[in-house]
């Protein structure tokens, strides 16, 4: 299994799942969290494993895929390593399951490689979500996606955020995803926000409201006698 970073209470009814870029680890979303205000949510980052990049000369770090290049095409990306990197989060999200946590209670969210790997995912859960998050970041896998998505994903609400000055995955990436996702999910709700591959202030205080909706604690239940 992924090891990961877990912050929050060890007993949350309710679980995000967070995944870092590309050269990243899952300390590196670590800083934005508190800026989420999820504080009766556990929040897990796990760290993708180290492999050689194509893009960046063959040199070993921690990516969910192998990228070939920045251009889109089919070979932009190993599948392999794709699917690799799904099974590998789901396990984590299936542990959670395990733990007593409802699949509704939890939310699936990534950046860059991360977004595309937790989009991905989401669509494709076997059983439903409480949400997705997908950050500065495009669909993979999409000529799959009438045999990926599940049936339930229809019931699915997203949040999708983009940068309008992002050099490494252009806003027009962002806005091919959330095309690509209106035509399968039930809600998308698309922000950008004047910042380059990155997050923005008012981007966290955005996706935060929209968690605490979706994570809302639930109340205790009352005796009526």
């Amino acid at each position: 299994m992924l090891d990961a970073l877990t912050l929050g209470p060890s007993d949350a009814d309710s679980v995000l799942f967070l995944l870092h870029g590309l050269g990243a680890d899952g300390h590196d979303l670590a800083p934005a969290v508190p800026y989420l205000n999820l504080p009766h949510t556990r929040v897990i980052l796990p760290h993708a494993p180290v492999r050689p990049v194509t893009l960046n000369g063959g040199v070993a770090m921690r990516a969910w895929y192998d990228l070939r290049t920045l251009q889109p095409g089919p070979d932009r990306e190993n599948s392999d390593h794709i699917r690799q990197a799904m099974a590998q989060v789901r396990e984590l999200v299936l542990a959670e399951r395990a733990r007593g946590v409802a699949s509704e209670r939890m939310v699936i969210a990534g950046f860059s490689q991360g977004g595309a790997i937790a989009t991905a995912l989401a669509l494709s859960f076997e059983e439903p979500l409480a949400g997705l998050v997908a950050l500065s970041t495009y669909g993979v896998l999409v000529e799959e996606w009438d045999a990926l998505v599940a049936s339930h994903a229809a019931a699915l609400s997203a949040f999708v955020g983009h940068g309008t000055t992002d050099p490494v995955v252009p806003l027009e990436r962002g806005r091919e995803l959330v095309e690509q996702l209106r035509r399968r999910v039930a809600e998308v709700r698309f922000r950008t926000y004047p910042v380059a591959h990155g997050l923005h202030g008012q981007e966290l205080q955005d996706l935060g409201a929209w968690l605490g909706h979706r994570l809302a604690p639930r109340a205790p239940l009352t005796s009526t006698r």
